[in-house]
């Protein structure tokens, strides 16, 4: 392992020689490089939906399954996990989402407010949950 490693504002920092606190009271003394040239990472973050877009979401646990169900399309999915149960949702709702887009179906009045998330399929998936 080398002893350069990045710091969080991008700069270089040398890490001094491992030492243990000395239960005597003296000092240690540790000995850090300033940066000599910085480093810039772009790193592209998605646009958000505007806010009366975003779904909630309802997480249960039961019998070690996670149940995600997103309350305003009442899309529901399980998994053995958070993150496969996540993915499923996603995959899930842009379902539904395509399904209304694409084929425009007539809906009962429990569910005809649904058509207007369709835009979230304008933003990256992982926004469209407060």
């Amino acid at each position: 392992m080398s002893t350069m490693m990045l710091t969080p504002a991008g700069g270089v920092e040398r890490a001094s020689r491992p030492e243990t606190t000395p239960l005597d009271g003296s000092r240690v003394r540790v000995r850090y490089d300033v940066a000599v040239a910085g480093h810039v990472f772009g790193v592209p973050v998605p646009a958000r939906p505007p806010a009366e877009l975003l779904l909630d979401v309802e997480v249960k646990v039961e019998a070690g399954i996670v149940c995600l169900t997103a309350l305003d399309l009442d899309v529901a999915v399980e998994g053995r996990s958070y993150p496969e149960a996540f993915i499923e949702l996603i995959s899930a709702v842009e379902d539904w989402l395509e399904y209304l887009r694409d084929e425009t179906p007539k809906l009962t009045s429990e569910i005809e407010a649904q058509p207007r998330y369709v835009g979230l399929l304008g933003y990256a998936p992982g926004t469209w949950f407060k």
